[in-house]
């Protein structure tokens, strides 16, 4: 880990401002991923996404939480609170700290939906994803390279399925 990444960590991760600051790190993840899930699931329902964007978005998710699984198995990294720096404040198990699941998820869920042409709802679970990157942080159990790493995946994942979206579009 460089001494920049330690230093990002440590500048979001102790400031000192608990209470509602620390409130919002600890709920941000599981609220925005629960906001993914009912946007994807609406949009199914609904009918806001087309067969392929939703086949599109369930695909490159899973294949960016294999991805995830796959990085963190052949370089692993410790987590913060393993390596004893900073607080952390949720539990969570000392799994492979890079890249996160929960920001490539995210990450991922936004750029394919800007790639489908869904651009406001893309910004939106974007900026989302700078919300949990800031809270997984905060929170302790990330390093923000495991977030730079989430986004440069997912960024890869999103050129992807644009090709993709080119390659089977209909009309």
């Amino acid at each position: 880990m460089s001494d920049l990444d330690r230093t990002i960590f440590l500048l979001i991760n102790d400031s000192a401002a608990p209470g509602l600051v620390d409130l919002l790190a600890k709920q941000a993840s599981s609220l925005v991923v629960l906001l993914l899930v009912a946007h994807f699931l609406c949009g199914i329902v609904m009918r806001w996404h087309d067969v392929r964007t939703a086949l599109q978005l369930g695909l490159f998710m899973a294949a960016g939480l294999t991805a995830s699984y796959l990085v963190g198995w052949a370089m692993p990294v410790d987590r913060p609170f393993v390596q004893q720096l900073g607080h952390h404040l949720v539990l969570h198990a000392a799994t492979p700290s890079f890249p996160s699941s929960h920001g490539l998820l995210i990450f991922t869920y936004s750029v394919v939906l800007t790639t489908a042409g869904k651009r406001r709802s893309g910004f939106f679970f974007f900026a989302g994803g700078l919300l949990v990157a800031w809270a997984r942080i905060r929170a302790g159990v990330h390093f923000p390279f495991d977030m730079m790493g989430a986004l440069g995946l997912a960024l890869m994942l999103g050129m992807v399925a644009s090709v993709t979206l080119r390659r089977f579009s209909v009309g």
